[in-house]
């Protein structure tokens, strides 16, 4: 169950902005590592493994706000 998102829960506004700056980290990465080759399949898990190593610590944090929102 996830909870409709409610903008004057402190939680929620944090999980907002952390969604908003890992889109914005993300973005530059690629920005800055643009694919060097056709996006196979391997090819685009490779670069999907890099990025998510690039937001460990921006996913890490996500992750522990939606468990504190979901309990």
């Amino acid at each position: 169950y996830f909870p409709k998102f409610d903008e004057n829960d402190h939680s929620h506004m944090k999980l907002a902005k952390l969604s908003h700056e890992a889109h914005e980290k993300a973005s530059e990465f690629l920005k800055e590592n643009p694919p060097q080759q056709e996006l196979t399949a391997m090819y685009l898990g490779r670069l999907r493994t890099a990025t998510k190593k690039h937001l460990h610590k921006e996913i890490e944090d996500i992750d522990k706000i939606v468990r504190k929102i979901i309990r």
